[in-house]
Protein backbone atom coordinates (compact mmCIF):
# COMPACT_ATOMS: atom_id res chain seq x y z
CA UNK A 1 0.00 0.00 0.00
CA UNK A 2 1.72 3.09 -0.95
CA UNK A 3 2.30 6.07 1.85
CA UNK A 4 0.24 9.21 1.41
CA UNK A 5 -0.16 12.47 3.38
CA UNK A 6 -3.00 14.74 3.54
CA UNK A 7 -1.85 18.34 2.05
CA UNK A 8 -5.14 19.70 2.91
CA UNK A 9 -8.78 19.46 4.76
CA UNK A 10 -11.87 20.89 5.52
CA UNK A 11 -14.44 21.04 8.68
CA UNK A 12 -17.85 22.76 7.69
CA UNK A 13 -19.34 22.73 11.01
CA UNK A 14 -16.79 23.63 12.98
CA UNK A 15 -15.62 26.12 10.25
CA UNK A 16 -12.01 24.92 10.38
CA UNK A 17 -9.33 24.03 7.69
CA UNK A 18 -5.78 23.51 6.98
CA UNK A 19 -3.68 24.93 6.29
CA UNK A 20 -5.30 27.64 7.78
CA UNK A 21 -4.81 30.77 5.31
CA UNK A 22 -6.65 28.74 2.76
CA UNK A 23 -10.27 30.04 2.17
CA UNK A 24 -12.16 26.59 2.27
CA UNK A 25 -15.49 27.48 0.49
CA UNK A 26 -17.75 26.14 -1.87
CA UNK A 27 -18.24 28.62 -4.13
CA UNK A 28 -16.90 28.32 -7.93
CA UNK A 29 -15.88 25.37 -9.47
CA UNK A 30 -13.18 23.76 -6.74
CA UNK A 31 -13.10 24.52 -3.11
CA UNK A 32 -10.12 26.58 -1.61
CA UNK A 33 -8.62 23.19 -0.10
CA UNK A 34 -8.80 21.36 -3.25
CA UNK A 35 -7.20 24.41 -5.32
CA UNK A 36 -4.53 24.59 -2.68
CA UNK A 37 -3.92 20.93 -2.50
CA UNK A 38 -4.05 19.84 -6.45
CA UNK A 39 -1.88 22.79 -7.29
CA UNK A 40 0.29 20.58 -4.84
CA UNK A 41 0.71 17.70 -6.48
CA UNK A 42 -2.82 16.06 -5.00
CA UNK A 43 -3.97 12.84 -6.32
CA UNK A 44 -7.24 11.65 -4.24
CA UNK A 45 -9.76 13.69 -2.80
CA UNK A 46 -12.49 12.39 -0.05
CA UNK A 47 -15.72 14.20 0.33
CA UNK A 48 -18.05 13.17 3.34
CA UNK A 49 -21.40 14.42 3.31
CA UNK A 50 -22.17 16.99 1.61
CA UNK A 51 -17.98 18.85 1.51
CA UNK A 52 -18.89 18.62 5.36
CA UNK A 53 -15.43 17.20 5.44
CA UNK A 54 -12.76 17.63 2.43
CA UNK A 55 -9.59 15.71 2.98
CA UNK A 56 -7.18 15.81 -0.12
CA UNK A 57 -4.15 13.67 -0.22
CA UNK A 58 -1.00 12.93 -2.15
CA UNK A 59 1.37 10.43 -2.63
CA UNK A 60 4.79 9.75 -1.07
CA UNK A 61 6.26 7.62 -4.13
CA UNK A 62 8.03 10.13 -5.64
CA UNK A 63 10.27 11.06 -2.09
CA UNK A 64 10.63 7.40 -1.23
CA UNK A 65 12.35 6.95 -4.65
CA UNK A 66 14.20 9.72 -4.01
CA UNK A 67 16.18 7.85 -0.66
CA UNK A 68 17.30 4.53 -2.19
Amino acid sequence: MPQVTCLSWYDKAQNRQSPSHVECHNEGDKPGCVDYAVSRGAELLVTIGHCDFIFCYRSLVEFAAGEA
